[in-house]
């Protein structure tokens, strides 16, 4: 009997002892079936439709907006915190007002296309603030001609980024940056886009169109640095300028092309100043290892330079009656203003151009034409002392050397 009570003792607790194996075991199959679970789940963001009372979504995470509506387009980054994803999706829908935002997000779009249709006079989008990106989207005019601002995407702010966009028809500019803060010199990088059908009947026409701040007109020059706007590995097509700078812009324009000529005017361009100096000229422009080319019709010039400084070097241009033209834009403004003849060095002049290693119409290009005869006296007469104007230089810039390529932005 006392035997049977032990072999009952010993069954009995290797049951419970079993048992307890068993239960330790089921508790780790359950802590491995939801580590499984885990790695089968999608990366972590916010759900499409959040409960109000989650937080928004932060920088990096993505925020679907419903269409590309501009309703939509506003919900969604209203849901959003600076430097999230807005992501739009495929389509296209039309605009009958301007879009601003005050928010910088990144709109991120997948063939998502924006059509206005509401007459010439309208910008599409305005961005406003530091650090915007931009996507995957085709901003669409209506190639209509007026004497206002009539552009796709306007950006006031710095350290932005746009690529593998999309820019046609529009009269103004297809693209525009302007500086926002006075002592901020804009700086972004545009890239990998494409700009068509930029022209317009009353002297305007530019796929990018290049603001800084008159505030900073004076500051120390940089060139070859990383703090200004670059343009690089774009395509334009049929716009009057490929791109145009002015009030203290400071930017470069790089490994381009430029095909079709929308207008007889210059390819690439900067601006000088007004007369009444309210605006001021582009600062400092960097133009290099780009093609421009217009088969279907001989245009003016490959270049235009008239305020500021700059390099021009690498390029290679054809079918243009002139490689480069420089001159100073009051004077070419003056006809209202009798008598005016300024002395060099004239207010917000071209005092050093630097120029090498271009080719035009496959031959050398070595020669540079002024605007007309009134503008000699800054380029090619003698100061005040009698001293020759040096302002023209067929040799490379002493130090300067192009910032690396592609910009860094692109890869960060």
């Amino acid at each position: 009997m006392a035997k049977g009570k032990t072999l009952g003792a010993n069954l009995g607790g290797a049951i419970d002892r079993n048992a307890a194996a068993i239960a330790a075991l089921q508790s780790e199959l359950e802590d491995l079936r939801e580590r499984l679970d885990d790695l089968d789940d999608p990366p972590i963001g916010p759900p499409d439709d959040p409960p109000s009372d989650d937080p928004p979504p932060g920088p990096g995470k993505v925020v679907k907006a419903e269409s590309g509506s501009q309703a939509h387009i506003r919900a969604a980054v209203a849901r959003a915190e600076p430097g999230a994803v807005v992501d739009i999706p495929p389509g296209t829908w039309t605009w009958s007002d301007t879009l601003v935002l005050k928010k910088p997000v990144h709109l991120r779009g997948r063939g998502s296309v924006f059509v206005r249709r509401k007459g010439p006079d309208l910008r599409m989008a305005i961005l406003e603030g530091d650090g915007y990106r931009v996507s995957g989207l085709t901003f669409r005019g209506t190639g209509q001609s007026a004497p206002k601002e009539d552009t796709g995407l306007t950006i006031k702010g710095t350290d932005f980024l746009v690529w593998d966009c999309r820019f046609e028809w529009f009269g103004w500019s297809c693209l525009a940056v302007k500086g926002r803060k006075a002592g901020v010199i804009p700086k972004g990088v545009i890239h990998d886009c494409r700009f068509a059908n930029a022209i317009q009947d009353f002297g305007l026409g530019y796929g990018v169109a290049i603001g800084g701040h008159a505030s900073t007109y004076d500051r120390p020059l940089a060139p070859g640095s990383g703090d200004m706007v670059y343009v690089e590995d774009c395509r334009f097509e049929d716009c009057r300028h490929a791109v145009d700078g002015a009030d203290a812009a400071r930017f470069v324009f790089r490994h381009n092309k430029v095909v079709g000529a929308g207008d007889n005017a210059s390819m690439m361009s900067n601006h000088g100043a007004m007369l009444n100096f309210r605006r001021r000229a582009c600062r400092w422009c960097e133009f290099y290892e780009n093609e421009g080319a217009s088969p279907r019709r001989r245009r003016w010039a490959g270049f235009v330079i008239r305020g500021g400084d700059g390099v021009i070097h690498n390029n290679r241009v054809r079918d243009t009656a002139k490689f480069c033209v420089i001159g100073y834009e009051p004077i070419s403004r003056a006809a209202t203003f009798p008598g005016f003849e300024p002395e060099y060095p004239a207010k917000d002049q071209t005092l050093s151009l630097h120029l090498w290693n271009n080719r035009h119409d496959g031959g050398r290009a070595g020669s540079l034409d002024l605007l007309s005869k009134r503008h000699e006296p800054l380029f090619t007469g003698r100061d005040a002392d009698g001293k020759p104007i040096d302002v023209i230089h067929f040799e490379r810039r002493p130090g300067y050397e192009p910032f690396p390529y592609p910009h860094p932005m692109r890869t960060s």
